[in-house]
């Protein structure tokens, strides 16, 4: 889901969490009633470059890696996930404000 998140454009129709679920096709509830959004709006909103850039499964998996690597008891939990993940960002090579809006993303979820 991080990932996801770091690849999407913010909209100015609905959230970022809100975007992702419609994506993903889920339907979103507002007071007891469905929300209908339209997909495409926000798709033609986002532009045709929405989704080439951000944090990658490539990303993701070295860093899984890393906290199994790490792992005294060659066992992970969720929790040495993300704290390696955040070691990750930490340590990647980007300018100062894609790190701050990757680590505003990463405390979303």
């Amino acid at each position: 889901m991080f990932a996801i998140l770091s690849r999407l454009t913010p909209s100015n129709k609905v959230d970022i969490m809100t975007k992702l679920k419609l994506y993903n096709g889920e339907d979103i509830l507002e007071n007891g009633t469905t929300k209908k959004i339209d997909i495409k709006e926000l798709k033609e909103e986002a532009g045709p470059r929405e989704g080439m850039t951000g944090i990658s499964t490539r990303f993701i998996v070295k860093a899984i890696d890393n906290a199994l690597s790490n792992s005294e008891y060659d066992c992970i939990n969720p929790l040495s996930v993300m704290e390696s993940i955040l070691k990750s960002i930490k340590e990647l090579d980007v300018n100062d404000d894609d790190k701050k809006n990757i680590l505003h993303i990463y405390r979303m979820q």
